[in-house]
C-alpha cells in the first residue's frame, strides 16, 4: 500500500522541462543543420545552424502532458520578430516564453519549464 502512495506522489511532482531554441545564420528557406536533445528531466535544446532547406520545427516534439504545441510557439516568435519585435516575452500555448534576436533566422527562444499542478 505504501508503494502505491509513493508512486502516486511521484506523478504529482512531475515537471515539464524547459525548451531552449537557438537559430544562427539560417537562409531564406531554412537551416542546414538541426540538432535536438532532451535530457532525463525533460529539458529540450534545439540548435539550428547555417543556410539550408530544413524548417526549424519538430518532427517529433518533446513529450508534453498538456499537449503544448512547440512548433506553434516557434512560428509565433518567427512572426513577432519578422514584424519588428526583436525581443519580447509573453504567454503562448499557456507557456511563458522569452526571445531575443536580430531576425527570424538569428534568435534565441526559451520556453519556461512548467510544474504539474495536480
Amino acid at each position: 500500500m505504501l508503494a502505491i502512495a509513493l508512486f502516486g506522489c511521484s506523478f504529482a511532482a512531475q515537471a515539464e522541462g524547459y525548451f531552449h531554441l537557438t537559430k544562427k545564420n539560417g537562409g531564406a528557406k531554412g537551416f542546414d543543420k538541426i540538432d535536438q536533445r532532451t535530457d532525463a528531466e525533460g529539458n529540450t535544446e534545439m540548435s539550428c545552424k547555417g543556410p539550408g532547406e530544413t524548417t526549424a520545427e519538430f518532427v517529433s516534439p518533446p513529450d508534453s502532458p498538456d499537449k503544448t504545441d512547440y512548433n506553434k510557439i516557434i512560428r509565433y516568435v518567427d512572426k513577432a520578430i519578422a514584424g519588428g519585435k526583436r525581443s519580447g516575452k509573453g504567454v503562448v500555448e499557456g507557456r511563458e516564453v522569452h526571445w531575443k534576436g536580430s531576425d527570424a533566422s538569428n534568435y534565441e527562444l526559451t520556453v519556461a519549464a512548467r510544474q504539474d499542478k495536480k
